[in-house]
């Protein structure tokens, strides 16, 4: 309403102005120097006024930008308690029932019962908005079930204190943060006291030795606010190499491979499966050609799942999985078609 305001009297004040202004010109009560005089003045008023304005309203929304800031780190955590701080997981997760609503009462997830043995590479494939993101945050705990419980080891998440159960697991999303900082750092903020083998072995299995090495100052280059200046696939690959780093026993790829071509992604994937040996993995993707080699395929639709098993009994079943199989692969054929080379299905 005040910029309404401002912006309709900013337009209207002028034309009165003027309108009123020459009329005492042209009845001979005022001259035409003074009038222009007096229209020029209003302009030095009304700016700052205005920028007031704009001022009053970034203030406003700066503060209440604060109260749920501060809301958030003044919220207790929510802990049963029950685990002792630098215990480590095996990896066995369990989900039992787990249904999720948004607070307007959007069903995200629906009675999700899926079990994940130690060691176990699963992929969750689906759609947008079937579900799977959904997952990735509650077994985080960024979000409480609505109904049902996820064990982590046979124990409820909530009877791991927070921030060492996300110690245990290392989430790469597919849209990936990075600071202004140099790259080691980057790479190494999970854990800084991480070596320089460590921090090349993890740089290895992400594929990007190549990147580095043609860099102007190698590890030390500074990278831009939200990596700029590294292009999308390279800030996933960074992003992996943080999470590799910190060595978690649950690692999590949320598409973390979207925006890679297809001979670094099948790279990338080799030496992740012989890294990640003992490792939950859990591979969240819309593409069969990421899903294809995992242990087991579990399928979302409209947040249920619907289908679960490898991907050889998947395309025997010849459901919806073997549907979208057929699909992204008439994809393939097409853009081989066009001449635009082997790319991996989407």
């Amino acid at each position: 309403l005040l910029n309404a305001a401002m912006d309709f009297f900013g337009t209207l004040f002028p034309l009165i102005v003027l309108g009123f202004g020459g009329y005492r010109v042209v009845t001979g009560r005022l001259s035409l120097g003074g009038a222009l005089a007096f229209t020029g003045y209003t302009q030095y008023i009304y700016w700052p006024l205005r920028q007031t304005g704009w001022l009053a309203d970034l203030i406003s929304r700066a503060m209440a930008g604060a109260e749920r800031i501060f809301a958030l780190l003044d919220a207790p955590e929510q802990s049963l308690g029950g685990l002792g701080e630098g215990d480590r997981v095996r990896g066995r997760i369990e989900f039992r029932g787990v249904s999720f609503f948004y607070e307007d009462g959007t069903p995200s997830l629906r009675d999700f019962n899926l079990t994940i043995a130690p060691g176990e590479r699963v992929a969750i494939l689906g759609a947008t908005g079937s579900g799977k993101t959904t997952i990735i945050n509650l077994l985080a705990r960024f979000y409480e079930p609505t109904t049902g419980e996820i064990l982590l080891d046979g124990r409820d998440l909530r009877a791991w204190p927070l921030a060492e159960l996300r110690r245990q697991i290392g989430i790469v999303f597919q849209d990936n943060f990075l600071f202004s900082l140099p790259l080691k750092e980057n790479i190494a903020l999970g854990r800084p006291g991480a070596t320089r083998e460590e921090i090349a072995r993890a740089v290895e299995i992400a594929q990007l030795e190549q990147t580095i090495a043609a860099l102007p100052a190698g590890y030390e280059t500074q990278v831009g606010e939200r990596g700029i200046g590294l292009s999308g696939g390279e800030r996933q690959r960074v992003a992996l190499a943080r999470a590799l780093v910190v060595d978690p026993p649950v690692l999590v790829l949320d598409d973390a491979t979207a925006s890679l071509d297809a001979e670094t992604e099948e790279a990338m994937q080799q030496a992740l499966a012989e890294a990640a040996v003992g490792k939950t993995v859990i591979i969240v993707t819309q593409r069969v050609a990421t899903a294809i080699h995992a242990d087991r395929i579990v399928v979302l639709k409209g947040g249920r799942l619907v289908e679960e098993g490898s991907h050889a009994e998947l395309l025997a079943a010849g459901g919806f999985y073997a549907t979208l199989y057929r699909q992204q692969m008439s994809l393939l054929c097409v853009d081989e078609t066009e001449g635009e080379g082997l790319v991996a299905p989407r």
